[in-house]
């Protein structure tokens, strides 16, 4: 199991974050992406509407490279 897959997103989460994510900039020159996505679903004992992926990444040249993911779980908490 990924790091990712730990914090409760998928790779396909992640992709779609940078590729359709809000922009934002972020530290040491680093590029922050964000996007909800529904949920709906139960993570560690509470009901969540909402999935927050933030990806927080570097750009060496023309590639893009994952620092790391930030996930927050939103709407509920119940």
């Amino acid at each position: 199991m990924t790091r990712i897959e730990q914090r409760g997103a998928t790779q396909e989460e992640l992709v779609a974050a940078i590729e359709h994510g809000q922009l934002a900039v972020s530290r040491e020159g680093r590029v922050a992406f964000q996007r909800n996505f529904p949920y709906h679903a139960w993570w560690k004992g509470k009901f969540y509407e909402t999935k927050q992926v933030k990806p927080i990444v570097a750009e060496q040249g023309n590639d893009l490279i994952v620092v790391t993911v930030y996930l927050f779980y939103l709407g509920g908490g119940k």
